[in-house]
């Protein structure tokens, strides 16, 4: 089933969602989307994939600098227990995760007890005594009637209905016509977010089951929100959650390519600035200065010999848009000056000889439904292709490096790199 989710193309590449004036949910997309989303629709639970998407990066960004962190513009990541973590998150983050918790999980239904006197259950003798007057008969305790305990699946509960309202809404809000099962049809009383509060309030402490209590603490966390958010749209604002999709698309590699960053850190010695006055002692002033950082590098064997890739994660529309812009000086630059000082051309003591060291550019973008990467360009210095200097244009498909980044897969990562070490190999030999 398709959705009609109202996209947005960034002008300025971010990635994420965004609250309109009229409390919709639109999908933020970069450029190279453009070139394929033109009919503004969006696949079905594409939001979701999305949202987990910019989950697990920024949870793996957070946790790379070990410590608990907000995204300027709204996105939140926290450690602690879970009912502080719902407690601070962002709307956004509170929308998805009660879908995702209905998309998983179905509809969250209670049973409650139930007493009858028709044998369904257990027997209640606690019930029985306080209620029953016992007739005694030749030394015998006979009761009129037994209490029996069984439990019901109330499918009205109130905390029923407002969750099932809820997710109808979100829905609504995101332009998506999954249909709801209404079991009610006085929705129009949860409109009233002190009404809906009242009565997450009131049930509170009748549930105890994990998912019982965490989705009553999205629920009570989305309507306090909404209350404030109505101020907020009132004054033509809208609430934005994005980041740069360059530091996304950058992480998807790392992460889905298994970049080996103990390599650079092995190959590049930290730097550092000496000052040219000494100290009163006489001795040299050092300053902190980097080492190189690439975004992915890569030890791996084939066909019998070594090699090294080293891969620039570029979020260019260029496999799309023929007037695009393809990286420029600097990043040619860096390419070129990595391959050389990891040479043996520069230090016969390294690994390397450049025949063995691949210098690629990679690309998002959507390719056709089989493809997972295409070759389709690269960037020379002379009239022929020179494995010594030149480099290779790859664009790899952005729903199958989505699926390896949220699911790792080995065989994508394999077909990544077997693939660019074939055409690298077949250019090396003309």
């Amino acid at each position: 089933m398709k959705n009609n989710l109202i996209i947005r193309h960034s002008e300025d590449d971010k990635v994420g969602f965004q609250i309109n004036i009229n409390k919709e949910i639109e999908l933020i997309l970069p450029k190279f989307f453009d070139q394929v989303c033109k009919d503004n629709e969006c696949k079905s639970k594409e939001h979701i994939y999305f949202y987990r998407l910019f989950k697990k990066y920024l949870y793996r960004k957070n946790y790379q600098q070990n410590s608990v962190k907000r995204d300027e513009k709204g996105f939140s990541i926290y450690k602690s227990s879970e009912k502080s973590k719902i407690k601070n998150y962002s709307l956004i983050e509170l929308y998805f995760s009660l879908l995702y918790d209905y998309e998983e999980n179905d509809i969250l239904v209670f049973k409650e007890k139930h007493k009858n006197m028709s044998g369904n259950g257990n027997a209640d003798w606690k019930t029985t005594l306080i209620r029953n007057n016992p007739i005694i008969n030749d030394d015998n305790i006979v009761y009129d009637g037994v209490y029996y305990n069984n439990y019901r699946t109330n499918e009205r509960h109130p905390i029923t209905q407002l969750y099932l309202f809820t997710i109808s809404e979100i829905y609504k809000k995101l332009h998506d016509n999954t249909i709801i099962p209404y079991y009610s049809y006085d929705f129009h009383k949860f409109k009233d977010i002190e009404y809906s509060l009242y009565m997450i309030n009131k049930y509170r402490y009748n549930f105890f089951k994990d998912r019982e209590v965490k989705v009553l603490d999205i629920l009570e966390s989305i309507y306090s929100m909404e209350a404030k958010l109505s101020n907020f749209t009132n004054n033509k604002k809208k609430l934005i959650y994005v980041n740069k999709f360059d530091y996304i698309w950058e992480h998807m590699c790392k992460f889905s390519l298994k970049s080996q960053d103990k390599i650079c850190n092995k190959l590049f010695k930290n730097g550092k600035y000496v000052l040219c006055e000494k100290n009163e002692k006489g001795e040299e002033i050092i300053r902190r200065g980097h080492r190189p950082k690439g975004d992915v590098f890569i030890e791996t064997e084939y066909e019998g010999e070594n090699y090294l890739l080293i891969l620039d994660a570029k979020n260019y529309s260029v496999y799309h848009d023929d007037y695009a812009h393809f990286p420029g000086t600097a990043d040619i630059g860096k390419q070129f000056l990595y391959k050389y000082f990891l040479s043996k051309k520069y230090d016969e003591k390294n690994d390397y000889c450049l025949s063995q060291i691949v210098n690629a550019f990679i690309f998002p973008g959507i390719l056709e439904e089989e493809s997972t990467i295409k070759y389709f360009a690269h960037h020379r210095f002379g009239n022929e292709f020179d494995y010594e200097k030149d480099i290779l244009c790859f664009c790899i498909d952005f729903y199958k490096m989505r699926d390896s980044y949220l699911n790792y897969k080995e065989e994508f990562r394999s077909d990544v790199i077997g693939y660019i070490l074939k055409q690298f190999i077949s250019k090396r030999k003309r």
